[in-house]
């Protein structure tokens, strides 16, 4: 059922029954619920039973044994703020309350879901279960914080809870997790690391040829760019080279691919993967329909395992070229129709009916040079077809 509907049937049941609840209880029983009716009426009866004055939210999150959604608001936003101390000492303070530190784990994963959604769709935030409080400061949080951080604060999140199962101690686990987390907040995104070395490296070369004029005869020492809030150092060479520059082409990719004897991969590559832009590091294609789903991961998954270095794959649904096969295929066909051109195949072909060419090979250009030498040369001596009798 959906949350507003079910909201307003609890409302009624209560003033049924002539029982006091809170507004704010009823959200947390909704929210408990998870949409059941049954489960929300049994939860209510159990909460007003226990209780003869009006029931609270409090007395109904000490009976579910759910953590305090406001304070678990203050812990994430002294997580996202980086702030460790404050962020344990809150840990610490919600658990002497009574809470659960797994619970609270889970709420703040809940919670990143809940603010990434309203990110992406503000009209999410008017949920009856969901306090103005709650409110007010999910929208705010969705403002100033970037999907980035919150993405990256979710897989986190979900990576501890599965984690967590194995630790000596739930409590510590928690304050772990807490550590990490503000850790991470403060990391910049990879893709301001690459801008941020990018940005450095031609000014770090200029001071390095500086420093060498000056000081002729010393040593060379590679300086260190630091970045910011990150135990992080990049020694900049000499001569700074991209790692994938000597994969130019993608040929190049498919020489790499055979050297590592992954035919299976060689062979849907080069026969379901049609490709419109090509880069070190970075590949698009268009892919057949007899492709198999999997391929765009297992590709990126193996460069990546053979270079070193990360590769993005991106697909696309038109502007593919042929595939490798289809290439090939028109190159055979194209040498084909060469050959058959030439007068003494024709010859051949004239005397032998029936014959047909199954393959062409190339001769290289040192044997290519000297056979048509021999031939200029010897050219009214010779008749393949002259009767010697």
């Amino acid at each position: 059922m959906e949350p507003e509907i079910l909201v307003d049937h609890l409302r009624f049941i209560a003033t049924k029954e002539q029982a006091k609840i809170s507004d704010a209880a009823i959200s947390i029983l909704v929210r408990a619920s998870e949409g059941s009716v049954r489960d929300a009426m049994s939860l209510m009866d159990q909460a007003i039973s226990n209780h003869s004055a009006e029931t609270t939210a409090e007395e109904v999150r000490e009976m579910i044994g759910l953590a305090d959604r406001s304070r678990v608001l203050d812990l994430f936003s002294l997580i996202m703020e980086g702030n460790a101390s404050s962020a344990l000492n809150e840990l610490s303070s919600q658990y002497a309350d009574g809470a659960d530190p797994i619970i609270i784990i889970k709420e703040l994963a809940e919670i990143t879901h809940w603010i990434s959604v309203v990110k992406i769709s503000p009209n999410t935030a008017d949920d009856p279960t969901v306090t103005n409080d709650e409110r007010d400061r999910g929208l705010k949080f969705s403002k100033s914080l970037s999907m980035r951080s919150l993405t990256r604060m979710w897989q986190m999140l979900l990576k501890i809870l599965d984690e967590i199962s194995f630790a000596p101690n739930a409590m510590i686990a928690a304050e772990m997790a807490i550590i990490r987390l503000t850790h991470v907040s403060e990391l910049p995104s990879p893709d301001e690391i690459i801008k941020k070395i990018e940005k450095e490296s031609l000014s770090i070369e200029q001071r390095n040829n500086e420093k060498k004029k000056s000081e002729k005869g010393s040593s060379y020492q590679p300086p260190i760019i630091s970045l910011k809030n990150e135990n992080l150092a990049v020694r900049a060479e000499k001569v700074i080279e991209a790692p994938l520059q000597k994969f130019k082409v993608f040929e190049d990719v498919l020489s790499l691919i055979r050297f590592n004897r992954d035919m299976k991969l060689l062979v849907e590559t080069e026969n379901y993967l049609r490709l419109v832009k090509y880069q070190p590091g970075r590949i698009e294609f268009q892919l057949t329909k007899e492709a198999s789903s999997d391929l765009p991961s297992r590709l990126s998954k193996k460069l990546k395992s053979w270079t070193g270095e990360y590769w993005g794959i991106t697909i696309v649904n038109e502007g593919g070229g042929p595939t490798i096969a289809e290439q090939r295929n028109k190159s055979t066909q194209d040498l084909h129709v060469q050959v058959m051109k030439n007068p003494m195949v024709k010859l051949v072909l004239e005397n032998f009916p029936g014959s047909i060419i199954n393959e062409v090979h190339l001769q290289k250009p040192e044997i290519k040079e000297a056979i048509t030498d021999e031939l200029i040369n010897n050219e009214e001596e010779w008749d393949p077809f002259e009767d010697n009798d």
